[in-house]
């Protein structure tokens, strides 16, 4: 979506071109004779600061505008996108724009792209000189996630510091991007089916955040890559890239890819799940069939059935240490935890401690526990950022999993969410079916490797590859005949 310098009021659809800063005043005119100044600008579209207060439902049929430097006046249809609290700044959306102009403005923001320059930081080093320029860009970026975040990073990180690699794109004394990555050694497992057949070292650069927080310009892009190829990793691991995104584009299209690097999607295209927190839980619980709907009902009923149900919400630090003896010891029975050592039961107690601190202390914990009969049966802890709230670990008592404590404490947890009224998005992470029944909002994202052309990445991503296909196709296989789950069970015991 369209980025904004403060929150909005109003969004009409997410922003395909993220936008280049405007330095140099560049008037405009929005065509009712409201004058105004350009704030950044993409192929698709512009920013800008007005002296009065606009109507949310403004029409802008025709808007002029010079671009600074160049001197160009282009006249482009434009419709309003969203409009700043104060209603003194507005995102514009370009409609029916000539390709004539379109290529004005491409060749404009290329020549300013071209000006700036990439610095490599790792967080162990000194970041105060470009601390306040980072959460400026940020904001920039509506899109960015609280994975980007400099303080999460310090915080999530701060025992491998020098893992972490942020590299800034700077355009007149001004931080125009922000990409974090950290580097990880953990090995490349390859798996068929449940069992896991090699375990490879690998060298891995993670993208953190679902996408980079750059202007959409290939040449930016091509000064990313090529700075870390300096690095030399075996791969990079780019984790939820959004197949309508410029990234998604670039990775396909990009010369410098397809020569340093082999393309790999583990997952997807699959649905990104999400529920938009519009309207009421009523609203809401109306979108699944009336079989669905009753289902989903008698559960919750059939929970209650064995005792007083709870779901107790967690936001402050003295609700922390009970909140996290409860979920650490439901982490432990987990399956995820039995069989791959993943979740919170894998992790240092202490270090999620002062991780739900950390978040608490900024207003960003928003954990769920629910009990049964005074016992806990499932968890969540969350992390509420930008009107956004994210699932960072969750588990379910495998005694209470055939109750459908999960589910139960999903519909729980989106029920207080339209209570409270304070996000509007409940982003459920990876797509899983479960994940896709409960979302009212989805869009197209895959699961990306880039392995390095080197020969032991190579060989090791022709491994990968092929346990995964033989994993995907006997998988198929197993559905088709309806033997999945009774497979599943058999090897889960």
């Amino acid at each position: 979506m369209f980025e904004s310098p403060n929150d909005v009021t109003s969004i009409t659809e997410r922003r395909a071109h993220p936008r280049l800063p405007v330095h140099s005043p560049a008037p405009i005119d929005l065509g009712t004779g409201t004058p105004g100044t350009v704030l950044n600008i993409a192929e698709g579209g512009l920013a800008a600061r007005v002296p009065h207060a606009l109507t949310e439902h403004s029409q802008i049929p025709r808007i002029q505008f010079r671009l600074p430097i160049s001197g160009n006046l282009l006249e482009i249809n434009g419709q309003i996108a969203w409009l700043s609290k104060s209603r003194t700044e507005v995102g514009i959306k370009f409609v029916d724009v000539q390709e004539e102009t379109r290529s004005k403005i491409r060749d404009w923001i290329s020549q300013q792209s071209s000006a700036c320059r990439i610095r490599e930081v790792r967080l162990d080093q000194d970041l105060q000189p470009f601390s306040i320029g980072w959460r400026e860009c940020n904001r920039r970026f509506h899109d960015h996630t609280i994975h980007c975040d400099p303080d999460w990073l310090e915080q999530r990180f701060h025992q491998q510091k020098q893992d972490v690699r942020v590299y800034f794109f700077e355009l007149q004394n001004q931080i125009v991007g922000a990409v974090p990555f950290v580097l990880s050694h953990k090995p490349l497992l390859c798996s068929l089916g449940e069992s896991i057949v090699a375990k490879l070292p690998m060298r891995t650069l993670g993208l953190q955040g679902y996408t980079p927080n750059l202007p959409a310009e290939t040449s930016l892009y091509d000064t990313l890559f090529t700075q870390i190829l300096q690095s030399s990793p075996d791969a990079i691991q780019l984790s939820h890239v959004r197949t309508s995104s410029f990234l998604w584009n670039y990775l396909h299209s990009s010369t410098l890819i397809q020569k340093y690097f082999s393309f790999y999607s583990q997952w997807g295209p699959l649905p990104h799940p999400l529920i938009h927190l519009t309207g009421s839980f009523e609203t809401y619980i109306n979108k699944f069939s009336p079989k669905a709907r009753k289902n989903r009902l008698r559960e919750i009923k059939r929970l209650r059935a064995l005792g007083d149900t709870q779901l107790i919400r967690v936001t402050k630090a003295s609700e922390i240490d009970a909140f996290l003896e409860a979920a650490h010891a439901i982490s432990l029975r987990t399956w995820q935890f039995l069989r791959h050592r993943w979740g919170i039961g894998a992790r240092d107690l202490d270090q999620v401690r002062s991780e739900m601190h950390f978040l608490a202390q900024r207003g960003w914990l928003q954990g769920y526990l629910l009990k049964c009969g005074g016992a806990p049966c499932s968890f969540i802890i969350g992390q509420r950022y930008r009107q956004t709230l994210y699932t960072a670990a969750a588990g379910v008592h495998p005694a209470w999993r055939s109750y459908s404590a999960g589910t139960v404490l999903l519909l729980l947890v989106v029920e207080d969410l339209f209570k409270e009224n304070s996000v509007r998005f409940y982003d459920l992470g990876h797509h899983a079916k479960y994940k896709q029944h409960f979302a009212n909002e989805s869009y197209p994202e895959a699961f990306v490797w880039l392995f390095s052309r080197r020969a032991y990445p190579r060989m090791a991503s022709r491994v990968f590859r092929t346990c995964n296909t033989a994993t995907k196709r006997a998988g198929a296989a197993l559905e088709l005949l309806h033997l999945k789950s009774r497979v599943r069970q058999l090897l889960w015991g």
